[in-house]
């Protein structure tokens, strides 16, 4: 169907009268309907108008007008084909002149589809109440407000839920006369001028429940100001003082609202981690009124939020006469949260109180109170705290507003509560918590497995198989369940996975990928071809076959893709990696944990090209307080070593625990005493220094031959000796660098070879302090291979004083021999990191200061060591001796 020309069903204009005094105006016509109903596909670019009249004029046209006639209704129904934008100027707007102005019509086009719910655009004026809400609920597939003056929510009954599959708001006003949930399934895009606003006098909560991304652009506004309680209601009203002082207090909420003369403040109420609640109405005075309260807005996205105009849920003033005065409404509640990161610029979010009046007559001191702040919530990876907000540009508000009273602080409503998330919770989960309680880590680093790529920046997080925890002593927690209920299953008649993990994480500058399949449809990139599998006969045998993130598959991406994620398989470096499944009974219920390791890239071998890397997982326990724990070595100490938690949550040392003295809080990986000596009495045992000659039951360190020059550059063992000069990336080359004097780094990337003839091992000696306040990581040249032992970055520090480690310190990298102590403290808000040192630590003494232990279910050492095999692959200059002596690793140690 092709509509070229007009099609008019306007109303006629009203006549005017004489020019007398009582002369006298008719009214205009309203707008008739315009339907068009075609299964074909529309197209042209013709006029449909059905406006409303003009009221006529006298002819003295001071006495009177003639009502304008109300817009008509258009209305477009097709079944094939894109929205016809040829004809989106269709009009059905109300007559001018009379007083109150007549309301527009309505214009609608509808895609009706056969299988699916309609698609509707609303280009000019629309009121919901037109539609059947059936059970409360209107239902499109797509929705498109462009370039809409006036959109009704009806404001009848119960509060509606708006279904669909996508929204977009763009140059429209949207009216809501009701509370309204917006359902979308996929995305949400509200752009340029875009409203959406609460009629005058009505109390509105509306919730945007998004599967998708919401984004929300510059000159967008939601705006909910006095969308709460009325005036003198509420539970934080504001008190009413009648006519004995004239004055109204103003309404609480998040914050205390201010004293009005002679009137007490509103209280405060409400969750400031869960604000669902209206701001309070200010109190009257004998003729004025208060301000109402702000309304209530929640936006909840499980995808990305962009945002970047304006969200108010601001108080309103209170109002005055001359001689009365009201107090001002408290602000509202903003909760806004995102499973995936925020971005945008310049967002700003506002639940301030109302200003209390002043109108009074002149030196007359009696005025209302100002209302409370509301209360505000934000939520996402990255938006944790003050700075994440202010990175982006953005502000949130929740002032009080001010009193009536001028200066006197008391007649000023109080600041409310702004708090931001500890932790992103999962909206809703895909079904059977599942028997495997264990949990899985995304981005610690590839040279655990002795391969040369590590990229300590990349770590996704924490990969959590159910919604179910398993907690120390050997209970299980279901608490989480009622919030997202998820998990996977063994099943152990069959040796078959099933069901879903969530890879997220607590960490600000960390993304949440999302749910991962543990029998994720095929074809699969490569063989065995099937998900998740396990030997049901010999748990010792690894898992093998394919999981993959689900979101990936389901945006139909092929199979060659990234997104999967491999069991076991080579290592790429000789070897193999895997994970293992351990069956236990718990409560009599069959349990099963996982061990080991998975890989996430090129589905046909390690190389990190693609996915998302190694995926770690090891038994875990709920604790809180903080402990140490080294990974793959063993622990020797010359005195005692006492931990700080009875019992221990995990084990401190994979291997040997060897003490002169003795060893309290503190166990080894491995069963047997053999493995925890205490009380040894070895003289051997001492650090090595110049008094023993850098020597002990390790070996020897020739310090004086390392670094006297016999032959231009170099030492008697041929390594070049050179002067510390800080470079970022630094190569070592092979050489002995030395730094007089007390040294500061603030962070150092030391990077691979990158050919067959250059050495990446080196030795740093400080004749001084090292204080560290950045990290110092291994790096690599784009995506050079290693081809060689000796291109593996490996760096040793010997420092003859004391090292700091500052608490903004979270990864370490090398082999540290410290002649002072080793001191790691704590200061908040650092504290709340921890510190992973891949390599090995030895010193006269350690000062263990942080306080960082995970949270409860994801437990987490303050410190932590790994004895990562770099010492031993790529020996530093000088260290060959001590080399000998430490232990070799052949296969994935936990």
């Amino acid at each position: 169907m092709s509509i070229d020309g007009t099609i008019l069903a306007s109303g006629k204009d009203g006549t005017g009268g004489g020019s007398d005094s009582n002369a006298s105006a008719g009214g205009g016509g309203a707008g008739g309907a315009i339907r068009i109903r075609t299964q074909d596909v529309v197209t042209g670019n013709g006029t449909l108008t059905a406006n409303g009249g003009n009221g006529g004029v006298a002819v003295n046209p001071n006495t009177q007008k003639g009502g304008g006639g109300a817009g008509g209704r258009i209305l477009m129904e097709f079944g094939n084909g894109e929205i016809p934008l040829g004809l989106k100027n269709a009009q059905a707007i109300a007559g001018q002149y009379g007083n109150p102005t007549s309301e527009h019509g309505t214009v609608v086009f509808r895609k009706k589809n056969t299988s699916l719910p309609d698609d509707i655009w609303i280009f000019t004026t629309f009121d919901f109440q037109d539609i059947e809400a059936l059970n409360d609920t209107y239902t499109f597939r797509n929705v498109i407000f462009d370039g809409a003056p006036w959109i009704r929510i009806e404001g009848a009954g119960n509060p509606k839920t708006l279904q669909a599959a996508s929204l977009t708001v763009n140059n429209s006003i949207v009216q809501l006369e009701n509370g309204l949930t917006w359902d979308i399934e996929n995305d949400v895009l509200v752009q340029g001028d875009s409203l959406i606003q609460a009629a005058a006098g009505k109390k509105i909560r509306t919730l945007f429940d998004v599967a998708g991304n919401f984004t929300f652009d510059a000159n967008a506004h939601i705006r909910l100001d006095g969308a709460g309680f009325p005036a003198a209601e509420g539970p934080g009203k504001g008190e009413n003082n009648g006519c004995a002082e004239q004055t109204g207090g103003g309404g609480g909420y998040g914050g205390l609202g201010g004293f009005g003369t002679g009137a007490t403040q509103g209280a405060t109420y409400g969750d400031p981690n869960n604000p669902q609640d209206f701001g309070s109405g200010g109190g009257e005075g004998c003729g004025s009124t208060g301000g109402t309260g702000g309304g209530s807005l929640e936006i909840k996205v499980e995808k990305d939020m962009q945002l970047s105009g304006l969200i108010s849920v601001n108080g309103n003033p209170g109002n005055g006469d001359g001689n009365e005065d009201g107090g001002g409404g408290a602000g509202g509640s903003i909760k806004m949260s995102a499973l995936g990161t925020w971005s945008g610029a310049g967002m700003k979010f506002q639940a301030n109180g109302g200003a209390g009046s002043n109108t009074s007559i002149t030196n007359d001191p009696v005025s209302g109170g100002g209302g409370g702040g509301g209360r505000i919530y934000l939520c996402g990876q990255n938006m944790k705290d003050a700075d994440n907000l202010a990175r982006l540009g953005g502000l949130a508000q929740a002032q009080g507003g001010l009193g009536g009273g001028g200066a006197e602080p008391r007649y000023n409503g109080a600041e409310g509560s702004i708090v931001w998330c500890t932790s992103v919770n999962i909206a809703a989960g895909p079904g059977d918590p599942g028997n495997i309680l264990e949990w899985g880590w995304i981005g610690s680093c590839i040279a655990d497995l002795g391969s040369p790529f590590c990229n300590l920046s990349g770590s996704l997080g924490w990969v959590s198989s159910s919604c179910r925890k398993l907690k120390e002593g050997g209970t299980i927690d279901e608490a989480n369940c009622a919030q997202a209920s998820y998990g996977v299953t063994a099943d152990f008649n069959n040796g078959e996975m099933s069901g879903f993990a969530w890879l997220g994480t607590q960490d600000n500058n960390r993304n949440a990928i999302g749910w991962i399949d543990l029998n994720p449809p095929g074809p699969y990139p490569a063989d065995p071809q099937h998900g998740v599998r396990f030997d049901k006969d010999n748990f010792a045998n690894p898992l093998t076959g394919w999981a993959r993130v689900k979101s990936i598959y389901e945006s139909g991406l092929p199979a060659t893709d990234w997104g999967w994620i491999k069991m076991s398989g080579p290592d790429g470096n000789g070897g193999t990696y895997g994970v293992v499944l351990e069956k236990v009974n718990i409560g009599g219920e069959d349990i099963a944990l996982l061990n080991g390791y998975a890989w996430s890239g090129n589905p046909n071998d390690s190389f990190p090209g693609v996915g998302l890397g190694w995926i770690s997982f090891q038994h875990a326990v709920n604790i809180i307080p903080a402990y140490i724990q080294t990974v793959g070595g063993d622990v020797f100490a010359g005195g005692n070593i006492r931990g700080s938690v009875n019992p221990p949550p995990e084990p401190g040392a994979t291997y040997l625990i060897l003490a002169n003295g003795n060893i309290v809080n503190f166990t080894s990986a491995q069963a047997g005493p053999e493995y925890v000596q205490e009380n040894v009495g070895l003289s051997e045992m001492n650090l090595p220094s110049p008094a023993n000659q850098y020597a002990n039951v390790l070996g020897k360190i020739d310090k004086q031959k390392i670094v006297t020059v016999v032959d231009g550059t170099k030492n008697v063992y041929g390594d070049i000796v050179q002067s510390f000069l800080v470079q970022d990336p630094l190569f070592l080359n092979g050489s002995v660098w030395v730094a007089e004097g007390d040294q500061t780094l603030n962070g150092l990337s030391i990077r691979n070879g990158a050919n067959a003839s250059e050495d990446a091992s080196g030795l740093i000696i400080v004749n001084g302090n090292l204080t560290l306040n950045g990290d110092i990581i291994y790096t690599s040249i784009g995506d050079i291979p290693i081809l060689h032992t000796q291109n593996l970055a490996s760096v040793a520090w010997l420092i003859e004083g004391n090292l700091t480690i500052g608490p903004a310190v979270e990864n370490l990298v090398g082999a540290f021999i410290v002649l002072g102590q080793v001191i790691i403290p704590d200061s908040a808000p650092e504290s709340e990191k921890s510190l992973t040192v891949r390599g090995l630590i030895m010193a006269q003494g350690y000062q263990f200061g942080r306080s960082f232990s995970g949270t409860p279910g994801n437990p987490q050492p303050s410190e932590q060591i790994f004895y990562d095999g770099r010492l031993l692959a790529n020996t530093p200059p000088g260290l060959s001796d001590f080399a000998l002596a430490l232990p070799k690793i052949e296969r994935i140690a936990r």
